[in-house]
């Protein structure tokens, strides 16, 4: 299995080629979403941030350019991870450090 190959499948709705990404890329994915929320939130909202990137991942699949998908990950899990930051009430600014 190659992620190239792997992509075609998520791209036509394959639930086995979306298991083979999350297996392959939560660690990662998990990693991003924590540098970004740090411990200012429970644990469990980074496992949400996780799941909405593979959620992400499987309804946008057609947007990744093969050889890309980590990179696009990436960038999707930082953004999310913003996101729920700015809705849960997070301090943003403070762990950024742009506070006043």
């Amino acid at each position: 299995m190659t992620e190239r190959s792997e992509l075609k499948k998520l791209k036509n709705g394959s639930e086995d080629a979306l298991r083979w990404f999350i297996r392959r890329y939560s660690g990662y994915v998990a990693t991003v979403v924590h540098n970004v929320i740090g411990d200012s939130m429970p644990k469990a909202d980074i496992e949400e941030v996780v799941s909405d990137v593979f959620v992400t991942a499987w309804q946008k699949a057609g947007d990744v350019i093969p050889g890309a998908l980590k990179s696009w990950l990436g960038a999707v899990a930082r953004n999310k991870a913003k996101t729920h930051l700015r809705k849960g009430g997070g301090d943003f600014k403070v762990i950024y450090g742009t506070e006043g």
